[in-house]
């Protein structure tokens, strides 16, 4: 469940934020306000797991970036500041060596692609107010995988969304030159 924990009119920078919470609270921040995330449960970590891996070997096989967990915080936008956690998010090779621990704040990074697992907790307004904030920033293509339906949909700023299912083929991912994977296989078995 998404619960805004600052009020509107109180907002908060990216630097703020990072002193304010350590890295094992499930907190982002929503254009300076503060949103607290649920934390997740075994379908969701099983599901990042195995699609976290399959993205992990194709980007590094590729030599084409880093795969980055839900714990990694970006900047996708400043004044107000956004600062998100998705799932899983790929980082271009050139933009992951010029991230560092040393400058304050989260990195200032719009990802070509990020993916999010739907959450028995989100609602699907909550759903479209993030997909928002993606579009705004320039997300170029964002993943919303749907556990329950065993549904990944993709989503463009400039395209219909389109929903694949198990028994689908995932490919023609702009981001990932040569990548391709059957749905079913991010989904744990029954």
């Amino acid at each position: 469940m998404v619960m805004t924990l600052n009020p509107p009119t109180t907002l908060i920078s990216s630097v703020e934020f990072e002193k304010m919470f350590g890295e094992d609270d499930r907190v982002e921040l929503w254009r300076g306000v503060l949103v607290e995330m649920s934390p997740v449960k075994p379908t969701h970590w099983k599901i990042s797991f195995r699609l976290g891996m399959i993205l992990g070997n194709h980007v590094l096989q590729a030599g084409i970036g880093e795969i980055a967990s839900g714990e990694a915080g970006f900047t996708i936008e400043e004044g107000p500041d956004t600062v998100v956690a998705p799932d899983l998010t790929f980082v271009e090779t050139e933009a992951a060596r010029a991230m560092s621990d040393d400058v304050p704040g989260f990195p200032r990074y719009v990802p070509p692609l990020v993916v999010e697992i739907k959450s028995p907790s989100d609602s699907e307004p909550q759903i479209t107010a993030k997909l928002s904030l993606y579009y705004a920033a320039g997300v170029a293509e964002i993943w919303w995988v749907r556990p329950r339906q065993k549904t990944l949909t993709r989503y463009w700023a400039d395209r219909e969304p389109v929903v694949l299912h198990a028994g689908d083929t995932l490919d023609d991912v702009d981001a990932l030159p040569g990548f391709s994977m059957a749905v079913d296989e991010m989904f744990p078995a029954e």
